[in-house]
């Protein structure tokens, strides 16, 4: 296999099946969408992926705070075998949005034949299709505030910098050892029931994902 860094969205025409793959870890990957809201040129540098089985109403409500999210670049979202599938609730999503706005890249990939709910691999499926600098790992009943991508991906630039996509991305031609601090949200220290879920979220750099091997749920070291 192609490991972590393969780069199916580029390679797949609208509603094509890619061939099963043992990296991608799934039976059948449909990408059912590519393109944006807004024609958009350069590369990317925050990709969020968000990755769900069901749960269509949180979908659907949350989506728009994705979208607003200052500095995202592109949105890669995993339908992992939802029934009904999830397409329809999202062209009804995008369908309330301004055809004239701008906003990021959109993908929509759907994995088919998943009997049960394996965190891990749908989220590694959607790093994989992403291609930011920086990912950002959203649960799917996250609600974004506009400025929540600017303001932690500061955190992890060199001098706490504005955040904006060419600060991050001159941080991504740097040596790797300025790559390998992450953020990640801690129970510890949240302050209502809500915020208990923020362990959910991480931003990381993707070339150091890729140098682990993708993600595992039960190996975010402690902050």
């Amino acid at each position: 296999g192609d490991g972590f860094g393969w780069r199916g969205a580029g390679q797949l025409a609208r509603g094509r099946k890619a061939a099963p793959r043992s990296s991608m870890g799934c039976r059948c990957l449909v990408l059912l969408a590519s393109g944006a809201l807004a024609s958009a040129s350069g590369e990317v540098a925050i990709s969020a992926v968000v990755a769900c089985s069901g749960r269509h109403a949180q979908f659907e409500h949350n989506l728009p705070s994705w979208l607003n999210a200052e500095g995202l670049g592109e949105l890669v979202v995993v339908d992992w075998s939802s029934e009904p599938p999830l397409r329809v609730t999202f062209d009804r999503a995008l369908g309330r949005l301004s055809a004239e706005r701008s906003g990021p890249s959109l993908i929509l990939a759907r994995v088919e034949g998943e009997p049960s709910w394996v965190l891990s691999r749908a989220f590694n499926v959607g790093f994989r299709l992403a291609s930011g600098a920086l990912i950002c790992k959203l649960d799917v009943d996250a609600r974004l505030h506009p400025v929540f991508l600017r303001h932690h991906a500061s955190l992890l630039l060199v001098g706490h910098s504005p955040g904006s996509p060419a600060d991050v991305l001159a941080q991504a031609t740097r040596d790797v050892a300025a790559r390998r601090s992450f953020v990640a949200g801690d129970w510890r220290q949240a302050e209502t029931a809500e915020a208990l879920h923020l362990n959910g979220l991480f931003l990381a750099w993707a070339d150091v994902l890729r140098s682990v091997g993708g993600y595992d749920g039960g190996a975010l070291p402690a902050p």
